[in-house]
This record gives C-alpha cells, sequence and structure tokens, in this order.
C-alpha cells in the first residue's frame, strides 16, 4: 500500500464492493478519485499458486488483476520484457519472496461466461474447489504482465535453534516452499537447514523430459552416498517441476 501510495496511487477506503483510490498528487476532494467495483475474486490455493480479482472501472470496464508466483504467471502471459527473469533471480538470490503481477481486459462475452461459470460454481455442492478453479482458467490467461514485487519474510523467532536442534538429534527434514530455486537455497541456509559443511545436491526438470530427471537423479546416487561414507552431510534442493517429471 505505501509503494503504491508512493507512485500516486492512495487507497482510501472500501465500502462493501467499492475500493476508492486517489489518483496521483490530487488535492482533498473528488478531483482523482477513482472507483472501482469488486465483482469476483479467484481464491489463492497452493495448486493455483495465484490469486486474482474481476474489478469494473467507473466506465464499465472489466479488468482481471492477477498476482501469483513466476512460474504460472510467466506461463500465462501474452508477452513479457526477457528482464523479468534477471530481476526474479537477482531478487532471489538475495533471499526475498516475489510475485509477478498482471492483468487483462474482459469483454462483455468473455465476462458474461466467467460469470455464469463462477456462479455455477459458488453454489456446487459437489467438487466446488475444482468448479471455481476451473472458472478462474479460463480467464486467467494472455496476461498482460506489469511488474514483480519483492520482500522479506523474516523468520520467526526460535526457528533457526529448534532447526539445529532437531539436526542435532539426527532427525531428516523436508521444507517445502513454492519459491524460487535461488530463494529457496537461501532461506535454507538462513533457517539452517543447510550448511556450508553439506555437500547439497541439486535436481531441477524440464516439462516433458521425465527420462532425463530420472537419469540426472540416478547420477546423484554415488555422489551422495560417497559423501555419507566420508561423514559428511548430504542435502537435496529439488525442484517442483522436477517431483511432476518423476512423478509422471
Amino acid at each position: 500500500v505505501e509503494a503504491a501510495a508512493g507512485l500516486g496511487w492512495r487507497f482510501l477506503g472500501r465500502r462493501g464492493q467499492a475500493l476508492t483510490v486517489r489518483r496521483g498528487s490530487c488535492a482533498e476532494g473528488e478531483e482523482g478519485l477513482e472507483t472501482y467495483k469488486i465483482l469476483a475474486l479467484n481464491a489463492f490455493t497452493s495448486a493455483r499458486k495465484r490469486q486474482s480479482v474481476v474489478a469494473q472501472r467507473a466506465s464499465g470496464e472489466r479488468v482481471l488483476l492477477v498476482k501469483g508466483a513466476d512460474t504460472v504467471m510467466l506461463s500465462r502471459a501474452a508477452s513479457y520484457d526477457g528482464s523479468i527473469n534477471a530481476h526474479l533471480t537477482a531478487f532471489a538470490e538475495e533471499g526475498l519472496r516475489t510475485l509477478v503481477l498482471g492483468r487483462r481486459t474482459l469483454s462483455d462475452e468473455e465476462f458474461a461466461a466467467y460469470q455464469a461459470a463462477y456462479a455455477k460454481a459458488q453454489t456446487a455442492l459437489e467438487g466446488r474447489e475444482a468448479a471455481l478453479a476451473a472458472a478462474a482458467e479460463s480467464v486467467e490467461r494472455d496476461l498482460e504482465i506489469l511488474g514483480v514485487t519483492a520482500i522479506e519474510d523474516k523468520l520467526q523467532v526460535g526457528v533457526q535453534g529448534t532447526i539445529e536442534r532437531l539436526r542435532a538429534a539426527s532427525i531428516k527434514l523436508w521444507v517445502l516452499t513454492g519459491d524460487k530455486l535461488e530463494t529457496a537455497r537461501n532461506i535454507g541456509f538462513s533457517a539452517r537447514v543447510l550448511s556450508s559443511e553439506m555437500d547439497i545436491l541439486v535436481l531441477d526438470g524440464v516439462a516433458g523430459q521425465g527420462a532425463a530427471v530420472a537419469e540426472e537423479m540416478r547420477a546423484l546416487i554415488p555422489r551422495a552416498e560417497s559423501a555419507e561414507e566420508a561423514g559428511s552431510e548430504v542435502a537435496l534442493l529439488i525442484t517442483g517441476q522436477a517431483l511432476v517429471e518423476l512423478s509422471a
């Protein structure tokens, strides 16, 4: 909210489904005020890895606003500047949590079809979550990428010491995160799940190349066995795409 205000978009309040913002450096009064009506919310889930809203401007134009993980957002983009990936990597290497922002204007026909599917899913007695996800999927495509946000998500007090004690007790730890590989590595070190003394193995994957991922995994086994024989701790960083390919 503070960052948006610094760029000239100040959130003033909400009344029901109507949100009011002041645009630019306009003084108090009606000048520069814009109102958006929220027509629908497509909630975040761990499977979707994104959240979106359909907002209606005073002009009647309906806009889909989406935020989510880079892996799902960029795959749904109509196109995007290649520098986005460089910024995402730079933020991830600093251990920051990133979100990609996008939007898409909906035609009257698209919105009518989506609204019908959304309303039907809202009242479904069975398979409601899947129906809502399908309705969202129908419009969350061909996005215009607006930019990337990055925030520091600090660890709670006591996390590092607790993890160190678990490791000292020879308890194996698995950490599941929706972050990029570089962010996951940095969080692993800051949380002390990983250490500089470990032999850290990395397994990544490309969609449709399950055989190559399986072969890469087999190639890591001798290295892990050698490290354990030498008395070294071994850690594995594995991406979600690699898990998908291995389980396919």
